[in-house]
């Protein structure tokens, strides 16, 4: 009886130890599932950087197809379309600025969202500036913005929003908060967010054959206003599809960033999950056939994510 206390003691400090076993163990697991998700943030073209002032010196109403496909491949921009826009609202050299982010070779660096857990990754800017921030042709209503820069405990998961008109966007961003329209122009969490992030895929519905201007526009424009109507104020989950029911319709009870921007264009009629599962990534929305690739970076242009 006399040795009880310290028996108890032993006990004590062996559950104690045990504790701070595991404790040091979970760190460990986090910081090495951190380190193993860098291979896949930034791709480098697999191509070299080339000189495009030639064909930037001439009138672009005169540039051929093999102008526009070096062109696309230099500057991420992918879509002929966006190409042209992009050179009547800011001219061509502003091509240039498309080139040299693409290929920008800055040191990857993890920001924080959830201490320890997740983690926002960008590039380091130059010159001493905090991260470096890449162009975004001007998206449309209806467009898609995916990025895998973002991570929790190893895990690559990415985030997703829908260009919505006149400005602004949609996203479901993290537990606790609802989905939620804002400005584009929003320094934390609007498209600057995606543009200091290590990558990002802007997607666009592809049009239908015969399909005038006008047409295509309101078909997209559709899917905005279907997110504005029904799908603002919603509860974020990371279950849902698992949990509960993945095709929600027009009253969500729940939904998370990818589910967000499906929900809108399954409301639609269009079925972007390109794999058909219970739960919805936005990996599986990059990778729909009902998607063209608007621009591209941080990946490579030939293939995508």
């Amino acid at each position: 009886m006399k040795n009880k206390p310290y028996h108890k003691i032993l006990v004590a400090l062996s559950v104690l130890l045990a504790f701070f076993i595991f404790v040091f163990a979970c760190g460990l697991t986090v910081l090495i599932a951190s380190a193993t998700v860098d291979g896949g943030v930034r791709t480098l073209p697999t191509y070299e950087k080339v000189d495009i002032s030639a064909v930037l010196s001439r009138d672009s109403s005169t540039w051929n197809e093999d102008d526009f496909a070096l062109l696309e491949k230099q500057t991420g921009i992918l879509s002929k379309d966006a190409l042209e826009k992009q050179v009547l609202s800011a001219g061509e050299n502003s091509l240039l600025y498309f080139q040299n982010a693409l290929f920008y070779e800055g040191a990857l660096l993890h920001t924080e969202v959830v201490p320890g857990l997740t983690y926002h990754d960008v590039l380091q800017g130059k010159d001493g500036e905090e991260f470096f921030e890449a162009p975004i042709v001007t998206p449309e209503a209806g467009d898609v913005i995916v990025t895998s820069s973002t991570h929790t405990v190893g895990y690559r998961h990415g985030h997703a929003a829908l260009i919505l008109s006149e400005g602004r966007m949609l996203q479901s961003v993290a537990l606790g908060i609802k989905s939620r329209k804002l400005r584009q122009a929003n320094r934390g969490s609007g498209l600057p967010w995606f543009s200091r992030s290590s990558n990002f895929i802007l997607l666009r519905l592809k049009r239908l054959d015969g399909e005038s201007d006008e047409e295509y526009a309101t078909r997209r424009r559709a899917v905005a206003d279907e997110g504005e109507a029904h799908l603002v104020d919603i509860p974020y989950s990371l279950t849902v599809g698992i949990f509960s029911k993945k095709d929600q319709g027009t009253s969500p009870t729940e939904t998370q960033c990818a589910h967000l921007v499906w929900q809108a264009y399954k409301n639609c009629g269009f079925e972007i999950d390109s794999n058909g599962g219970a739960l919805v990534t936005p990996r599986d929305i990059a990778r729909s056939p009902l998607f063209e690739i608007v621009q591209v970076y941080g990946f490579d242009p030939s293939e995508g994510w």
